[in-house]
């Protein structure tokens, strides 16, 4: 048996050609398998791995939502909560309020508020000034006196470490029933301002459920290795920052002269730090990747130990770092009872004006849509990969039978001789195995340059451990052994059971019984046919296994193409309809930086409004030519400059303190050039944030093709190429079963409809009718996504209530769908008209305001200087944009209010905002470029798929045409010899081949609907992802143009292959 079987594998070696075509047909398979899905798979892996420790949770708010009313003053001020079962319950044990009202502290802020005519101003005055208060004792944690609150309030604050937001959400979110349970992950980030701006963010672990105080279930650190954190000074660190500095277990990690050093006991990561993508945006671009950001864990005491250390408190000896304090809650339900998230929103509405706009979902973070693009990825890739797998498996066996076929008399008298099946069918599988095993280590070697160049796209913004090329030894496992012998234990039994024919037919070449049942009857329906049709019947019938073969081989590979096609299109859907709203000439958008802030609901006229807080001071100067509207006042401020400068005296500064801002425009050179003087007479440390910003900006404008201008209280557009805009931010009211995160309704009017918004599928009418909508809270007519619809189950004719987001007192609507967008599968879009929005607000005094805006939209190109698409998307490219107008508006202010005074009044964020600033825009044509430049790196991605599937498809269909014109050679002479042409003969040979693949790619592609529409519901189900069937033409045209073409190549080879016979071979 031995010499047997290395005859046969001689003779397999020796006749290399073929054996390279099936080894070569294995590589290809391995190679596109292993290349594109082991970044996909390697990431699914490391984030189930942290996820298994470190779970996932359902719902999170991080800042401070809008409070009820009077809630604060209540709370804090009168000692007072009402629970949820409505009873009043006193704060602290001791029955002393936390604020002290008799304090000398109070009694200023009562003076101070008192200023405000509105009597809802002085409250959010008060409100603020109690706000302001705790925080200070939060950052300080009760190391330094603090005026204004009671000894108990101290005690009582000190129980939670000093942190209002603990003990506050402690009363509130503490389930009786334990229907959920939360953690408070409060942070501290320290920023250097001279090691490469590192950033350094202390993340508390482990995470305590308040609920019940034991260690919460959600979020925990995750070891790569060593041990976790304690209270003796040591510490984890990320994985990316611990290579990146060299950092290993047992290494000292020193902060500083003045700051406390730690030693690295693991590194690890929490499931809410294993990734960091930063917004894309001229001021937040990285030229060092991630090189400059590190995580810390360390208990949450020692994260409280800092922030009353000196190396905080003492700011003059920190320079180098710049600290903030972040708190994120977490709350994971105990139950999936609809019931349960109700009962959470009336928690959260014993104290915030709208509970569901304070929740976010989990699902809906930046990490849970990254997870979503992965596995959507790991699903297209492995179902191809599969089909991939099945298809080689078939053409290989299907080569293996076809050398059967050629020994068969061999192999009868070896069974003759005695030799068991078994042990024959032995011989061919171990050319099988052979066969997958060398394709398979060929195949991953050349997937090397693939993963390298798929998986960078893996690793932007990652903190954890990622392999480029993935050298898992389970995946090796599964490449090298368990596909090999899988297939060639499947492949053993084929073979035994194809070689169970008696010794004697075997010898004499006879063939296994045939069911004629097909046979008759396509003899009976093609019985009166042509004569040369019922020939190529004939043919078709004689090697009738083949051509099964080649119809089940081409059905698979135009599926292959057809799935290849539709991810393309799945991947389009996601990056083309991100911002398909907009029409293709918009450019960015501005969002003013200040809310519309309402100070209560009022009853006007018989209609509840919002009565605002921060009524806007500025005016709307529609122009041309920025600098030629603002000539006079640009020249002026000009000429103070140049006379401040020229003068190089610090006393001059008076003059630019005494200059009225108000409705005039200024240069941004000019207030440049006066920053870097009071910079030169050490008085830098007065300006206010609204003016030390503008120097930040410098770095981030391109002055070259416009010079910028700086306009106050007045914002100057170009009328022709600019729309103004509002919105309106609302979330789903506390009754509806459903929390929906970033909801901003656009207000809709007849001009953004023509030229600024596209609103595909969407009639006339039912523009017209949301346009000309003019008042009212119920039944808004409104146009939605189709991810709203997903998201609510929604339809045309449904109504659904929301809440205005930045009200303070609760200020409920309701719309009727109207139309959904059906190609608006990303956003959460909701148009309504723009009159409706502006009709719900009054001034301060309750009068109709005059048409004002939150937002302005720009054809006008922000970037004009030449950037790298690839470089940003990988964030390892900055850039500069062209703005030629920037607007800051100083709100309630008096006209002949001088800079002087807003110098020296400390105005707050309400006070004092800029409209159009950098931060506030959104690049809506350099997202659409960066989306297409992701797009294009997976497109060549899944070329490469494409390439090398029909390079497979093509050595498959020339192996069989090779096979059945061997197999007729003697018929095909005999038909030449009688007249017959090359293509005649040609077409009765393969012909019903081509008419079988032409039936097999229709109904690939009707299945691959089916596919489509059962994965895409799996897809929304699990992972809230809405995707459109992909529905395109292109699709088949391309997969039938490629069919085609292979087709084409194999019926010049089925020509060249039947002239190749020579007629005098007939005797042979």
């Amino acid at each position: 048996m031995r010499q047997i079987l290395k005859s046969y594998l001689k003779a397999y070696f020796k006749n290399w050609i073929e054996a390279i075509g099936l080894i070569l047909f294995i590589v290809i398979i391995v190679a596109t398998f292993a290349g594109v899905l082991s970044g996909a798979l390697q990431f699914k892996i490391i984030y189930n791995n942290i996820a298994n420790s470190s779970q996932e949770w359902d719902f999170y708010f991080t800042g401070r939502s809008p409070y009820k009313a009077k809630f604060i003053q209540d709370y804090y001020l009168n000692n007072i909560f009402v629970n949820q079962d409505g009873n009043v319950e006193t704060v602290t044990d001791s029955g002393d309020s936390i604020i002290d009202k008799n304090s000398e502290w109070w009694v200023n802020v009562k003076k101070t508020c008192a200023n405000n005519s509105n009597p809802a101003n002085r409250t959010n005055c008060e409100d603020l000034a109690i706000t302001k208060k705790l925080n200070d004792v939060y950052q300080n944690q009760g190391k330094m006196s603090h005026d204004g609150l009671t000894p108990s309030g101290v005690a009582y604050l000190g129980k939670f470490n000093y942190n209002r937001w603990n003990e506050l959400l402690f009363r509130i979110l503490k389930s009786p029933r334990l229907d959920w349970g939360f953690a408070i992950s409060n942070e501290l980030i320290a920023k250097s301002t001279k090691n490469d701006n590192l950033t350094l963010n202390f993340v508390p672990t482990p995470l305590i459920d308040l609920t019940n105080s034991k260690v919460a279930n959600f979020n925990q650190l995750h070891l790569f290795a060593g041990q976790l954190p304690g209270e003796d000074n040591t510490i984890a660190v990320s994985s990316l920052f611990a290579k990146q500095h060299n950092l290993s277990i047992g290494s000292e990690v020193s902060l500083g002269d003045n700051a406390p050093s730690f030693t690295v006991s693991g590194i690890a990561s929490t499931l809410n730090t294993m990734l960091r993508i930063e917004p894309i945006g001229s001021n937040h671009a990285n030229t060092s990747g991630l090189n400059n950001y590190g995580v810390i864990y360390l208990p949450q005491s020692k994260i409280y130990q800092l922030l009353g250390s000196s190396w905080v408190k003492e700011r003059e000896k920190a320079l180098d770092y710049v600290f903030s304090t972040q708190q994120m809650v977490m709350i994971k339900l105990n139950n999936s009872d609809p019931e349960t998230l109700l009962s959470l929103k009336k928690a959260l509405g014993q104290v915030f004006v709208n509970p569901s706009g304070t929740l976010l979902s989990f699902n809906e973070s930046g990490l849970a849509v990254q997870m979503q693009n992965i596995n959507l990825q790991i699903i297209l890739y492995a179902v191809m990969g599969s089909v991939l797998l099945g298809l080689g498996f078939i053409f290989i066996n299907y080569a293996m039978k076809k050398e059967m076929n050629k020994t068969r008399r061999q192999i009868g008298i070896f069974k003759a001789f005695g030799y068991r099946t078994a042990e024959l069918a032995w011989v061919f599988t171990v050319k099988f195995f052979i066969t997958m095993l060398l394709g398979a280590l060929v195949g991953y070697a050349i997937s090397l340059p693939i993963q390298m160049y798929v998986n960078k796209l893996y690793t932007i913004g990652l903190l954890v451990p990622f392999d480029l090329i993935y050298i898992a030894w389970w995946f090796l496992v599964l490449l090298f052994v368990a596909m090999p012998v899988l297939f060639t234990v499947i492949s053993f039994g084929l073979i035994l059971l194809h070689l169970k024919l008696p010794s004697l037919d075997l010898i004499n070449l006879a063939s296994k019984k045939r069911i004629t049942f097909f046979e008759t009857f396509l003899k009976t329906i093609t019985v009166k046919a042509p004569f040369l049709f019922r020939l190529q019947l004939s043919f078709m019938m004689r090697t009738f296994s083949k051509w099964l073969i080649v119809m089940v081989i081409f059905f698979i590979s135009s599926l292959l193409f057809i799935l290849q096609f539709n991810a393309s299109d799945i991947f389009k859907q996601l990056t083309v309809r991100t911002n398909l709203i907009y029409q293709n000439s918009v450019d960015h958008k501005f969002d003013f930086g200040t809310k519309l802030t309402a100070s209560e609901v009022k009853n006007i006229g018989g209609h509840e409004t919002l009565q605002l807080l921060n009524v806007d001071n500025f005016r709307l100067i529609p122009t041309l030519n920025a600098e030629q509207t603002a000539q006079e006042s640009l020249q002026n401020f000009h000429s103070l400059v140049q006379s401040i400068i020229e003068g190089g005296e610090c006393k001059d500064l008076a003059k630019f303190a005494s200059y009225q801002p108000i409705y005039q425009s200024i240069y941004f050179d000019d207030l440049l050039a006066i920053i870097k003087f009071v910079k030169s007479c050490g008085a830098a440390e007065n300006l206010p944030g609204w003016l030390t910003n503008i120097e930040k900006l410098s770095s981030q404008l391109d002055q070259t093709k416009v010079k910028t201008i700086i306009s106050f209280n007045q914002l100057m557009y170009n009328p022709t190429a600019e729309a103004l805009g509002v919105t309106l931010p609302v979330s789903p009211s506390e009754n509806e079963q459903t929390v929906i995160d970033d909801i901003t309704i656009k207000g809709l009017s007849q001009t953004l409809a023509d030229d600024f918004y596209y609103l595909p599928g969407i009639s006339e009418n039912v523009i017209n009718e949301v346009i000309n909508f003019s008042a009212g809270r119920t039944n808004i007519p409104a146009i939605i996504s189709k991810k709203i619809a997903k998201l609510a189950n929604l339809n045309v004719n449904d109504h659904y209530q929301f809440v205005v987001k930045n009200a303070i007192g609760s200020f409920p609507i309701a719309i009727v769908v109207k139309g959904i967008i059906n190609d608006d599968t990303i956003r959460r879009n909701i148009f309504i008209s723009e009159q409706a929005i502006q009709s719900y607000y009054r001034d301060a005094q309750g009068a109709i305001m005059p048409s004002f805006y939150n937002n302005l939209l720009s054809k006008n190109q922000l970037i004009q200087e030449k950037i790298n698409l690839k470089e940003i998307l990988m964030q390892k490219q900055s850039f500069k944009v062209t703005v030629q107008n920037l607007t800051i508006n100083l709100f309630n202010q008096d006209l002949d209010v001088t800079i002087g005074q807003l110098l020296t009044n400390n105005f707050n964020a309400a006070d004092v905002a800029s409209f159009t600033n950098l931060n506030n825009v959104t690049m809506i044509n350099l997202e659409r470029l960066l989306l297409a430049a992701g797009m294009e790196l997976f497109n060549n991605s899944l070329l490469i798929l494409q390439v090398l599937n029909g390079l497979i498809i093509f050595i498959i269909l020339a192996v069989v045409t090779t096979s059945v014109i061997d197999e007729a050679s003697d018929i095909i002479l005999t038909m030449r010899a009688l007249g017959y042409r090359t293509r005649d003969i040609n077409f009765i040979v393969i012909g019903n081949y081509i008419l079988g693949i032409i039936f097999a790619f229709f109904a690939a592609y009707l299945l691959s609907l089916l596919i489509w529409h059962f994965v895409l519901a799996m897809v929304f189900t699990n992972y809230q992802l809405v995707i459109n069937l992909p529905l395109n033409w292109q699709t088949p045209v391309l997969t039938g143009t490629i069919i085609a073409t292979i087709l084409g190549f194999a019926w010049v080879l089925a020509m060249y292959l039947i002239k190749k016979r020579k007629l005098q071979e007939l005797t042979i």
